[in-house]
């Protein structure tokens, strides 16, 4: 009997003796996290002016696409904007286009483009006018169809 006590006793402090050798941790992470975020109008509109009754001095037809940072009501976007502007044939045409912007930008003609990229700040309202050359193949009136893109992105202030 005191053998089996004392065997009883050895492997209590045996078992003792392994647990303590094995530590485990608990961790805890107390965060305080705040997010703040400020909803503003971003605006960037574009318009078309009369598009076929322009014609270049190099006797193209043109029209104009004007991008503006404010709408219809005067509000001003409250987000600086990059953009720009691309151009391509619908359905069936086969017209060729380039730009020219008031710095003198431009491209060759081509069936698509997109114009370099152009900035709008918040602090008061601008806008761009492109110009924007048709060429056709023939030299009779002809149905053009073409999409307009404006891509604008909110860039940091």
């Amino acid at each position: 009997m005191k053998k089996r006590i004392l065997l009883l006793i050895l492997a209590t402090l045996f078992l003792i003796f392994i647990s303590v050798r094995e530590t485990y941790s608990e961790y805890k992470k107390d965060m305080d996290v705040k997010i703040n975020s400020t909803a503003a109008d971003f605006i960037c509109d574009a318009e078309i002016d009369n598009p076929g009754t322009y014609i270049s001095n190099e006797g193209w037809a043109y029209f104009k696409v004007i991008i503006k940072n404010y709408d219809n009501n005067d509000n001003i976007t409250k987000v600086p904007v990059q953009y720009n502007l691309s151009i391509s044939n619908q359905l069936d045409s086969k017209a060729l286009y380039r730009y020219l912007d008031a710095s003198g930008n431009s491209n060759n003609f081509v069936d698509t483009f997109t114009t370099r990229n152009y900035t709008f700040s918040t602090d008061a309202k601008q806008s761009q006018v492109i110009n924007v050359e048709v060429k056709t193949d023939s030299m009779t009136s002809e149905n053009v169809d073409f999409k307009v893109d404006l891509n604008c992105y909110q860039i940091s202030k």
